[in-house]
């Protein structure tokens, strides 16, 4: 069996729920052990569905199929500027920050009274990162495809004035998107 077939193997055993979502639309309370017969017959019905339209072999590789690394349109680039009230930048049009050397400064005034926002963020509820001021120190947070919020916080207080913000991210080996994991590095 290979690695792929392997993987849709314990997909297929253990990757099967089954929600009601007009009364749980959040899908929090799978039902699949209760209501094993329907869940079968759905199961079956998919399958049908699947050989009809070509989808097999189906492969649990997701996450490294996100990780991998994507043709770009346009050259590459190793400076971005973003400015502030403009609307969000996509993912495939903003600086490539997974897996790579990264380093963001953010430009800013704090007023007397302090100030809290976001600065850069990028991402999505399955995974991403976020530089922000809050209670007057630069945060960093950082969600692990949707498992894990890895968060750090400078030591040192904001004052009022001018500030020039730094994170910088330095990989210190390869990543590994067959087990979900990104580069380990040093922040």
């Amino acid at each position: 069996m290979s690695k792929a077939e392997a993987e849709f193997a314990q997909l297929d055993a253990q990757g099967w729920e089954l929600y009601h979502v007009a009364e749980d639309p959040a899908e929090n309370h799978n039902l699949a052990a209760e209501h094993r017969d329907r869940l079968i017959a759905l199961i079956a019905t998919w399958y049908v569905e699947a050989a009809k339209y070509g989808v097999m072999p189906v492969d649990g590789s997701g996450i490294a199929r996100m990780a991998s690394e994507k043709p770009l349109i346009a050259a590459p680039r190793d400076s971005f500027v973003y400015y502030p009230n403009t609307q969000s930048v996509r993912l495939f049009a903003g600086a490539r920050a997974l897996n790579r050397p990264l380093g963001i400064t953010a430009d800013v005034e704090i007023p007397e009274a302090g100030a809290e926002g976001v600065l850069p963020c990028q991402g999505t509820s399955a995974g991403g990162f976020t530089l922000y001021v809050k209670d007057s120190r630069l945060h960093y947070t950082h969600n692990w495809v949707g498992r894990e919020l890895l968060h750090l916080a400078s030591g040192v207080e904001l004052s009022a004035g001018k500030h020039e913000l730094r994170y910088e991210f330095e990989p210190r080996g390869q990543p590994d998107p067959t087990k979900g994991n990104g580069s380990p590095g040093r922040l």
